[in-house]
């Protein structure tokens, strides 16, 4: 991130692999990243009282975002 926030200065590197895109997008104020794949996804896990989760007909059944 700090490498990328300085203008002018070349990175000799062919790929970097930050512990979260949110380095990139933050030092990357040059636009000097031209390609930024993502190649991980993390599960999000949500912790949530049974009576809820009754009240809201998810017992038994897949739970996506959206729901």
């Amino acid at each position: 991130m700090l490498a990328l926030q300085e203008q002018g200065k070349i990175i000799a590197c062919g790929a970097v692999w930050p512990a979260n895109s949110i380095w990139i997008s933050l030092g990357d104020r040059h636009k000097a990243v031209k390609h930024a794949e993502s190649i991980m996804r993390s599960p999000v896990v949500l912790g949530v009282k049974k009576s809820i989760i009754e009240r809201l007909g998810w017992i038994g059944k897949p739970v996506s975002v959206s729901d």
